[in-house]
């Protein structure tokens, strides 16, 4: 009698711990609600950034209806610009083509390619309303000129920019410069680019000489994002 009783109560002590073990081995095995709800739930939609460009600024002239994109380090001057440089003066342009007008100048910083004979670069933007479509295209090669160089033409928003190359090496600098001209609704738009450099004999420290043509790359960028926006105000001009 007295070993059934033990045999009862070890029995009564061991079940509530084979329940536990039970219970807790069904715990575990059986999914969680927080783990139904997130599988259950979409992944997540990737997410849509409108791109930029920060490596661009944008010139807009609402006047004559005209925009293009450039290098943000580069500098942008929209006024007559001094006399002195390789730049084209208002009064230059005017002696050359009347009714024309600088409407832009961009120029690279004079440390955008340290440590080579890069001197100077700048693009600068003008347009004339006077202009024909012939006298539009002479701009590039005037036909009394000697000028040689490659030529070529690059069509931007349909319209064919016609384009020179040119050359000048002295002692003293190399100067590489194209011009391009494009006629579009009564107006000649023109670009013209240079890039000079030094020649790499003239530094006291061996430097590397400048590729220019790669200097000129982001410019001819410039030349194909413009944009020539409808109906340009350009009779107060004329």
């Amino acid at each position: 009698m007295h070993t059934r009783r033990r045999i009862i109560l070890l029995l009564l002590l061991a079940s509530p711990a084979c329940l536990s073990g039970c219970n807790t081995t069904r715990a575990s095995s059986a999914p969680t609600r927080s783990s139904v709800v997130k599988a259950q739930r979409p992944p997540p939609s990737p997410s849509k950034h409108t791109p930029r460009d920060s490596a661009f600024s944008v010139y807009n002239n609402p006047a004559y209806g005209v925009s293009f994109r450039y290098p943000r380090t580069y500098s942008l001057a929209e006024e007559d610009l001094a006399d002195g440089s390789s730049l084209k003066t208002q009064q230059q342009l005017q002696s050359e083509q009347p009714g024309a007008h600088v409407i832009a100048t961009v120029e690279i910083p004079s440390d955008a390619y340290p440590n080579t004979t890069f001197s100077e670069g700048h693009l600068q933007f003008a347009v004339n309303p006077r202009a024909t479509a012939e006298s539009c295209r002479s701009f590039v090669a005037p036909p009394d000129s000697d000028w040689s160089g490659a030529t070529d033409q690059t069509v931007v928003q349909g319209i064919p920019f016609y384009w020179r190359d040119r050359g000048l090496i002295t002692s003293e600098s190399i100067t590489f410069s194209r011009d391009y001209a494009g006629y579009s609704n009564g107006t000649c738009y023109e670009f013209y680019l240079q890039v000079v450099s030094t020649p790499a004999s003239s530094s006291a420290v061996p430097i590397n000489q400048a590729d220019l043509g790669k200097i000129l790359r982001p410019f001819e960028k410039s030349i194909s994002s413009l944009q020539l926006h409808p109906e340009p105000t350009l009779q107060s001009h004329k």
